[in-house]
């Protein structure tokens, strides 16, 4: 009788190769979020164009180029890069009429602006909690789950997500809400 495990299965495999280049591209952005003192929406579209990029030749396989996830991230890039320069270095300046002008640009709504603004608000937290951990001396997680469950331990930065995460499902059920009719 051996002691080795049985063969992995095929989708075992997969599995475990896609928890892999998860904690590979988890480890990639923390380099990137710790490399720079300030995280600004200019820092956040540079890191959607390169996750973009890295994945490019995924997005050209028969049916990958039409899902939902690689529709939206081409809307988010749309989005991005429709900011001038100084929205890219203030993302809090983006209010009423600049606003409109990205909405109109875009084609976009400005709900759909403000979700981009949001998922932009949520990285900055978790930039401001890795560099927090960092300059303290404390161990940086390793995946995206230990991240989440480190800040959600932490008042300062669990109220920070959470701010963003209610207007999110907000925005998802004005836009049921619209499609119903009602």
């Amino acid at each position: 009788r051996s002691l080795r495990s049985p063969p992995q299965t095929a989708g075992e495999r997969t599995a475990a190769t896609m928890a892999a280049a998860a904690k590979k591209e988890f480890a990639k952005m923390t380099s990137m979020l710790l490399a720079t003192t300030r995280f600004t929406l200019g820092h956040y579209r540079a890191q959607m164009q390169s996750s973009f990029d890295s994945k490019s030749w995924r997005m050209n396989l028969p049916g990958l180029s039409q899902s939902p996830e690689a529709l939206q991230h081409k809307d988010e890039l749309k989005v991005l890069n429709a900011f001038t320069d100084e929205e890219l270095e203030d993302a809090d300046i983006v209010k009423g009429l600049r606003l409109r002008r990205v909405s109109k640009q875009t084609g976009k709504d400005e709900e759909a602006i403000r979700a981009v603004l949001g998922r932009y608000k949520e990285m900055h937290v978790m930039h401001n909690f890795l560099h927090t951990r960092h300059l303290s001396g404390l161990s940086l997680p390793t995946s995206p789950e230990e991240a989440q469950e480190l800040i959600l331990l932490h008042p300062a930065y669990r109220d920070a997500l959470a701010t963003t995460q209610v207007r999110e499902r907000a925005k998802f059920r004005a836009i049921a809400r619209q499609r119903r009719g009602r």
